[in-house]
């Protein structure tokens, strides 16, 4: 038998990006009438693995094509403070500007906050040999007190030949100022200096463009503990966009959420262009699913009806499919392990654990209000409060409503969540629920629309259990009702109960009696009808 390498040849088909046009053209618009607003920022927010990063992506791809494009692009899984923000930006725009100002600036910044370290013995880029600043410090190597705020200004001024072209401009004694400021005042400042590089380049290239891009802007949130603090958190990134000079620079910024800026300055609702990105229609995920290769109709249909238009999704499923020697149905049906554990994490990705907490408790309730919010987290101690994180919870992506009263949690997210949940808990909070609105129903007048959505809540929740107990309970506490609710509310409740029955015996009893209620009313010929044909089937 000849040796095989353990690894598999997977043949990797290209996937078109698609589905996405409509928020490539709002791109589109402002960039090209990039001079018209005074500032120009587009968020994108979405649920995870909605495809914020690939229309990113894609929007690179289509302006970097143009020399006169000049595109910074941060992620901040891997540049989440100022520091590293400031650094990667100038470190990729430096092959065409020269950030001068920025770069002793940004230096005396970093040897305030890190006295012990010089800026010699740190791995930023803009300081490589043959570096303006680079030089600088070479000649003081050795030197403890090389990289102190006042001693590198110093320097600069005596030691680079560009100090006296660009001194000129009367920026030194700006500098002089800065390296008095405390470390916050800093921060607020820094962005002036990143301006001043920016547009000496501009003075000479009139034509050309910054494109500011970041993604999972979220992740800034992540170490908050307290909600009334996110503000905090990019203040920084506020501060460069009003810094920067509008005509020629746009910012796009991709997340979870949508940026709630206005809260700091209502101004920021002219400037800010938000746009929450859809799920794919059924037609866009399989024009997705065939031009990434798959071929079968019953495959295609199976992976788009449960991935409730998610991109990402329906990346895992191509990902599935290619690795399958051959594929069938069956290896795409709602009972995928890897992929569920896969969108559980993408969708939780940086929630707190109180968050997870709570949110695998309401995936279980159909929909939730404040009141049921305050019951759950009380109930199953999550460690959210409703004074403190309902409003903020429900702003999530993956949280809908329509009334603003009522919330309802993305059917991909609920699901996904509900596979990750024990068979125990998902018991016990049915349970609860079940008993929760049972008693609700008794608390209102029997026959009315109140009763009647108590009573069909409580029906839904005990049917989660098994169908034995939901017909024992269903024929002794409704059925007894039949002398005090009208027949129309009773068959109504009567149907609506059925449907939740895969065994046969259970739903044709149900449907014999509720023939024998209606026969006994003088209510519904088509009800008669149907009882003489399941007795049949029954007896």
């Amino acid at each position: 038998m000849a040796l095989k390498p353990r690894h598999k040849n997977i043949k990797k088909n290209n996937r078109i990006f698609n589905a996405r046009e409509y928020y490539i053209k709002k791109f589109n618009n402002k960039f090209l009438n990039i001079g018209e607003h005074e500032y120009n920022v587009i968020m994108y927010y979405g649920i995870g693995g909605i495809g914020k990063t690939s229309l990113q992506k894609k929007i690179k791809e289509n302006i970097e094509k143009k020399d006169s494009n000049i595109i910074a692009s941060i992620n901040f899984e891997t540049n989440m403070n100022i520091l590293d923000v400031y650094t990667t930006i100038s470190n990729q725009i430096s092959f065409k500007v020269d950030m001068f100002y920025f770069n002793i600036a940004f230096s005396i910044y970093w040897s305030k906050l890190n006295p012990n370290i010089s800026l010699k013995e740190s791995n930023f880029n803009f300081l490589e040999e043959g570096s303006f600043l680079g030089d600088s410090l070479s000649l003081v190597e050795g030197m403890a007190s090389a990289g102190l705020g006042g001693g590198l200004l110093n320097l600069a001024i005596k030691y680079s030949n560009k100090a006296n072209k660009y001194f000129k401009n009367n920026y030194k004694e700006e500098l002089e100022e800065f390296e008095k400021f405390t470390i916050k005042e800093m921060e607020i400042e820094l962005p002036k200096f990143f301006s001043y590089d920016i547009k000496n380049y501009l003075e000479k290239n009139k034509n050309h463009k910054f494109i500011y891009m970041f993604d999972t802007h979220e992740i800034l949130y992540k170490e908050i503990k307290k909600k009334t603090k996110i503000l905090e958190c990019d203040e920084w990134l506020r501060d460069l966009i009003t810094s920067l000079d509008s005509t020629n620079s746009i910012f796009t910024i991709t997340g979870r959420e949508k940026l709630k800026w206005n809260q700091s300055d209502s101004e920021w609702d002219n400037v800010l262009s938000q746009y929450k990105l859809s799920e794919f229609t059924e037609e866009e995920n399989k024009n997705f699913l065939k031009s990434s290769g798959i071929k079968e109709e019953d495959i295609i249909q199976e992976i788009s009806d449960l991935s409730e238009g998610i991109p990402y999704y329906l990346n895992l499923s191509v990902d599935t499919y290619e690795s399958i020697e051959n594929p069938t149905i069956e290896h795409f049906k709602n009972n995928n392990t890897d992929t569920t554990d896969k969108i559980f994490n993408r969708f939780l990705l940086y929630a707190s654990e109180p968050e997870v907490k709570t949110l695998k408790i309401l995936a279980i309730s159909k929909f939730f209000n404040r009141e049921l919010f305050k019951i759950l987290t009380k109930e199953f101690t999550t460690g959210l409060s409703v004074v403190d994180d309902f409003n903020y919870l429900t702003e999530y992506s993956f949280i809908s409503t329509k009334d603003s009263k009522t919330f309802y949690m993305h059917k991909l997210m609920q699901n996904s969540i509900i596979a990750m949940i024990s068979k125990d808990l998902l018991n016990e909070v049915n349970n609860f629920l079940f008993t929760y609105y049972y008693k609700k129903a008794q608390n209102t007048p029997i026959g009315s629309i109140e009763w009647t959505h108590n009573i069909k809540d409580a029906i839904y929740y005990k049917s989660k259990n098994d169908e034995k107990s939901l017909y024992l309970w269903f024929i002794n506490t409704i059925d007894n009702l039949k002398k005090t609710i009208n027949i129309i509310n009773l068959e109504t409740l009567y149907r609506y109960t059925i449907n939740f029955f895969t065994n046969d015996i259970y739903k044709f009893k149900l449907q014999f009696k509720l023939g024998v209620l209606c026969v006994e009313s003088n209510y519904n010929a088509n009800s008669h009808q149907k009882c003489n044909k399941v007795t049949s089937k029954i007896y």
